[in-house]
């Protein structure tokens, strides 16, 4: 009860990222390390000064991709796109929901998946068309879209005393041969040369990223690269580099408050 319209649920699997992101990396952490953020966007002179060699170095470094490919002048033939998001998020949503709102156009009114944050308040995460405007636009605009597409579409849910936040995004991926679409595949930028041997790798959308994988695998096994059994198992001593710390998800980030 309190659907109108057309609402449909999502009957797909839905991943808790945080929970993702911490087994994919507990494995490897001791060698998951951080390069200072002033020498981000220079890493090969950072690896140089710590005589760090590799036989291919992969980036998938979002927009700083670009950015390090043309500091080394690796950018010829990279093209590149951004399409901005401000996503909307409100808590303590009153039950967890998985849904698109689904109206007339290509894309969903709004998209709703359900997350907690650390006090354990239930937060909704807003994407699809309320949320399809440039990153600096004012909040205030995704709360009135928002607003307007659950008054048509969740009319018994009363939101006004709830809390409210944005977060901007840039989606970053290869360019699109259609403009403002995204790639139908992930995207990898190849260059080589006498000294590297380098992929910038951007995976378009996470369901792409096994996909982008594969791909990065294939361009190894291609060059002959494979783990070197040579050393009997023995791991590399990276203690001399700083850890790198899981990054708090967004909802625990943003400035709450409340909107009229």
């Amino acid at each position: 009860s309190g659907f109108k319209g057309s609402v449909i649920f999502m009957n797909e699997l839905v991943l808790d990222m945080p929970a993702v992101i911490k087994s994919l990396a507990e494995p490897y952490k001791d060698a998951i390390r951080k390069i200072p953020k002033d020498e981000s966007l220079q890493p090969f002179d950072f690896l140089k000064r710590h005589n760090i060699t590799a036989k291919k170095y992969i980036f998938t470094a979002a927009a700083s991709n670009h950015i390090i490919a043309s500091n080394y002048g690796q950018d010829k033939g990279l093209a590149t796109q951004k399409r901005p998001l401000l996503m909307g998020m409100l808590k303590p949503a009153p039950f967890p929901l998985y849904a698109h709102l689904v109206g007339k156009t290509d894309k969903p009114v709004a998209t709703i998946t359900t997350h907690k944050d650390k006090g354990g308040n239930i937060v909704w995460y807003l994407g699809g068309c309320v949320a399809e405007r440039e990153k600096d636009a004012p909040p205030q605009e995704v709360y009135k879209a928002a607003s307007k597409a659950f008054e048509k579409y969740l009319p018994n849910i009363d939101i006004s005393n709830l809390k409210w936040a944005t977060l901007p995004i840039d989606r970053v991926e290869g360019k699109s041969k259609t403009d403002s679409w995204m790639p139908d595949t992930p995207t990898i930028h190849e260059y080589q040369d006498n000294d590297r041997a380098c992929l910038y790798c951007w995976p378009t959308k996470l369901t792409f990223a096994p996909m982008l994988s594969d791909m990065v695998l294939r361009s190894l096994e291609k060059a002959g690269i494979k783990p070197d059994t040579k050393s009997g198992g023995q791991r590399t001593d990276w203690s001399f580099l700083e850890h790198c710390e899981y990054a708090a998800p967004p909802w625990d980030r943003v400035e709450w408050k409340k909107w009229k």
